[in-house]
């Protein structure tokens, strides 16, 4: 699923800015450097503004390594 703009304020309530839209549809989401990248299934928020990760294909909340 691709994240829009419309879509994104949607969801967190505020338009996105600088990079966030393509943050949220990061294709290397969870790969080095890319690992708050990508859409939170389960809490259907940007994986950078909700505090999970996803790190060798597992999806940890973010407090577990930082």
């Amino acid at each position: 699923m691709e994240i829009t703009a419309k879509f994104f304020e949607e969801r967190v309530g505020r338009l996105p800015v600088q990079d966030d839209l393509e943050r949220c549809n990061c294709p290397h989401a969870g790969k080095m450097l890319h690992f708050g990248c990508g859409w939170s299934e389960k809490k259907n928020l940007p994986r950078f503004i909700c505090g999970e990760v996803i790190r060798d294909g597992k999806i940890l909340e973010a407090d577990v390594y930082f």
